[in-house]
């Protein structure tokens, strides 16, 4: 699944880069990005499991109370429900979508680019649509232990966007106009092209969903509940950076560069959050109230800040080389690609923080808890804000992005402690162990790269071709990478039974 959430965040990043050479910065290219980025961000959130929170607990409980019968008569109402749902919220939008851009952007909506981006936003929310349909179908899968398809099904909507623009300048005549009314038609059925690649292999699954009519049984009030936390604690990491972006927001292009530098953070972070975080809901739900869940709960947290930890650390220490390699052509300036990579290094430290959160939250959720990781969510933002304030004032960007590290390890901190005074779960010798371990194979892999990076700063230097560059720049990461892993396995931080396909977690 891990590989999964880098594969698409590596198409997405393709799909901006086209995007960008396509439409430019002109009137119909800031149009579409308003348009687009309301579904678009719809569709990442539900990508990151955040369904998963409501339907997998929920069924789970229906299945060890009622039996498979049951469970199946619950996804089908939980379809069809949604189905109803998101069609009256698709015509909702339609209709109001001028509102919603005034809203969104009252200077756009006032200019020429308003009724540009109000057109694009009508062709382009019925993403919603199948992006959510995909998102309920794949959370049934994951509570079977079916993660193949699950994982792979939001590449479709970037593999699909990605092969459009391969051939849209020819569609478009060079019309950036045309070209990004059906860049945004494109969107919309990129969405059902995702819930057609995973809905059929639902159907031909043990636990089906059976045909029934929408209704609001008490499952179903169950799932919401439940899945409107799940969704607020999947984007708070989105919801921190926002906050960063407006108290930074007056320092010369620092919004641009925080963009660039959270573009970067979104790859390690979608592999872990998304990796660990949803596979350690569905083992936690079928332990939820046996002596095996707080076991559970200690393994996931040890593979979180496993996989998180050196994640961070690799990132930390080559922003700088990341930033410039990625980065620094054309207008993008030698210190654009300086201030980036300092506010990339800023944020890795929020990076196991994130991943921690994760799966803490799934051991509220598992339990049908959605309060605790709500007031954690809350006060992880109240920090991030509290903290902006002097850490911009004192680091610049770097303190912007600094807050966001600060209200994941605020949030992280929260639900430790509402799972000690609950009962629920507090970190003992066996967790602290695990961490213990993680640490020690990532200091070893820190020696190695501040070595390496050192020993290759000659071809990392912006003087050098860019091929060499990206070469040695891929080189270092490979070659951390297989440092830690081999340490990790020597100190007991990863087990070979962890890279073993787990088991379906419910029978």
């Amino acid at each position: 699944m891990g590989l999964a959430a880098g594969a698409s965040r590596v198409l997405g990043f393709v799909r901006d880069v086209l995007t960008a050479s396509l439409l430019g910065t002109g009137p119909a290219a800031d149009a579409f990005a308003l348009a687009f980025r309301i579904p678009n961000l719809v569709r990442r959130v539900l990508g990151e499991g955040g369904l998963h929170a409501g339907v997998i607990p929920v069924e789970a409980s229906v299945l060890r109370g009622r039996g498979i019968e049951a469970a199946r008569i619950f996804a089908g109402e939980a379809l069809s429900t949604f189905a109803v749902a998101l069609l009256l919220v698709t015509i909702l939008f339609e209709i109001a979508a001028p509102a919603v851009i005034a809203f969104a952007a009252p200077g756009l909506a006032a200019s020429e680019g308003g009724a540009s981006a109000t057109f694009f936003l009508r062709l382009s929310f019925p993403l919603v649509i199948g992006a959510t349909l995909a998102s309920l179908a794949s959370a049934f899968l994951v509570a079977q232990g079916r993660y193949g398809w699950a994982s792979w099904s939001p590449v479709a909507v970037n593999a699909m966007l990605v092969g459009l623009l391969a051939v849209l300048d020819r569609l478009s005549g060079g019309d950036a106009e045309r070209a990004a009314a059906i860049l945004s038609a494109g969107s919309a059925a990129a969405g059902l092209v995702q819930a057609a690649s995973v809905l059929p292999p639902l159907m031909r699954s043990g636990r089906a969903p059976r045909l029934a009519l929408p209704r609001l049984s008490p499952e179903i009030r169950r799932l919401v509940a439940l899945a409107g936390p799940g969704l607020i604690v999947v984007a708070s990491t989105q919801l921190a950076f926002l906050i960063a972006a407006a108290v930074a927001s007056d320092l010369p292009g620092a919004v641009s560069r925080l963009h660039y530098a959270d573009r970067v953070a979104q790859f390690p972070l979608g592999f872990v959050a998304s990796a660990v975080g949803t596979v350690a809901l569905p083992a936690l739900a079928g332990r939820s109230g046996t002596t095996a869940f707080g076991p559970a709960v200690d393994r996931a947290l040890a593979l979180a800040w496993a996989v998180g930890l050196p994640a961070a650390v690799g990132l930390a220490l080559l922003a700088a080389p990341v930033a410039s390699i990625l980065f620094e052509r054309g207008s993008f300036t030698a210190a654009d690609a300086a201030a980036t990579g300092a506010a990339l290094a800023a944020m890795a430290a929020g990076i196991p923080f994130a991943a921690a959160v994760r799966v803490l939250s799934a051991a509220f959720f598992a339990r049908e808890e959605a309060r605790p990781p709500l007031l954690a969510t809350a006060a992880g933002l109240v920090a991030s804000l509290a903290s902006a304030l002097p850490l911009v004032a004192s680091f610049g960007i770097a303190g912007a992005a600094l807050s966001i590290a600060v209200g994941a390890a605020v949030q992280c901190a929260v639900l430790v402690f509402a799972l000690h005074v609950s009962g629920i779960w507090t970190p003992g010798r066996i967790v602290l162990r695990d961490a213990a371990r993680s640490v020690a194979a990532a200091g070893l892999m820190a020696v190695f790269l501040v070595w390496a990076r050192e020993a290759a700063s000659g071809v990392l230097a912006a003087g050098s071709g860019i091929g060499l560059r990206s070469a040695a720049l891929a080189g270092l990461c490979l070659a951390g990478a297989a440092v830690y892993g081999l340490a990790a396995v020597a100190t007991g931080a990863l087990r070979p039974s962890d890279f073993r396909r787990p088991a379906p977690p419910l029978a």
